[in-house]
């Protein structure tokens, strides 16, 4: 059994750690600490900068982020109007 052979090759997948390595982890901190401030979801921040909203939940995953990206998310968190504290 050729097949059965291969499988007992593959890695063991319960050893690997849970959270992959972040290359972004400090963007995903900025993000998330906008994200409070505006009252946004993750999910809504993502559709609404870079027009994904798996964009950050992708990124905590390991996604890597270009640099045209990069920007484009700094501007609309420079850029988006954040709540003036008025009655919620």
């Amino acid at each position: 059994m050729k097949g059965l052979r291969d499988i007992r090759k593959l890695p063991n997948l319960t050893a690997m750690p849970h959270k992959p390595k972040i290359p972004h982890k400090d963007l995903v901190t900025e993000i998330d600490a906008f994200c409070e401030a505006a009252g946004m979801s993750r999910s809504r921040f993502g559709a609404a900068a870079v027009r994904d909203p798996r964009f950050v939940f992708d990124l905590e995953d390991g996604r890597e982020c270009r640099s045209k990206t990069l920007n484009a998310v700094r501007n609309f968190m420079r850029t988006h109007p954040m709540p003036t504290g008025g009655a919620v």
